[in-house]
């Protein structure tokens, strides 16, 4: 990828850095999001994050390697996501999905596709579990209302990433109903609720 097709501030310096540090680092890892939709689309981005995808085991390793550079670093939600950050750039560590159905594991290795970001060899994850990370997630937040309302109530912090016409506005429509469902809550109310988690920035978009 070009340093032209990222937003300058970030890419002239923190991807570039961080790609070098996980490649130096020998773990094992997988670029997503908006770098594996280019490699399989042709569709270029801006983008405010990266998106990597590992192993469970291999997340709190990752970890420390950006703590030991003077990241901060956060275990957002433990079934699923951490965050490395600096200076307002963030690195996304995923080593999961939301519903806790599809863990990264070597299957995710043997399918994935090679290639050169920023001069630094790396793996992609497949088009296929690229794929399953978007997929039908609003019908998954209405088939377990309950226990995601129970999440958000207990303070879950929710991320979407992908199209914003089609996916991020059917999960904002879909956790809505999920709120007014199980909060015995009216749809103006509910709305409200889902706002006020965006506010507090605990429903985060990466959408385009």
């Amino acid at each position: 990828m070009e340093l032209d097709d990222m937003a300058p501030e970030v890419a002239q310096e923190f991807y570039p850095q961080a790609l070098r540090m996980l490649h130096e680092s020998g773990l094992p890892f997988m670029m997503g999001g908006g770098f594996a939709l280019r490699q399989y689309t042709g569709m270029q981005r801006a983008m405010k994050d990266m998106d990597v995808f590992c192993s469970a085991g291999d997340c709190p390793r990752l970890l420390k390697l950006f703590s030991d550079e003077g990241f901060e670093t956060e275990l957002v939600d433990a079934r699923w996501l951490a965050k490395a950050f600096k200076d307002g750039k963030y690195v996304d560590f995923i080593f999961n999905n939301p519903g806790s159905f599809t863990p990264v594991n070597d299957n995710w290795y043997r399918h994935a596709t090679e290639g050169v970001e920023f001069g630094v060899p790396v793996k992609y994850i497949s088009a296929e579990d690229l794929f399953k990370c978007k997929i039908y997630v609003q019908n998954r937040l209405l088939e377990n209302s309950k226990e995601v309302y129970g999440w958000l109530e207990n303070g879950a912090h929710f991320y979407v990433c992908g199209d914003k016409v089609r996916l991020g506005a059917a999960i904002q429509t879909a956790l809505t109903e999920v709120v007014q469902r199980e909060g015995g809550l009216g749809a103006d109310v509910a709305a409200d609720y889902v706002r006020n988690l965006k506010k507090q920035r605990r429903y985060l978009e990466d959408v385009y």
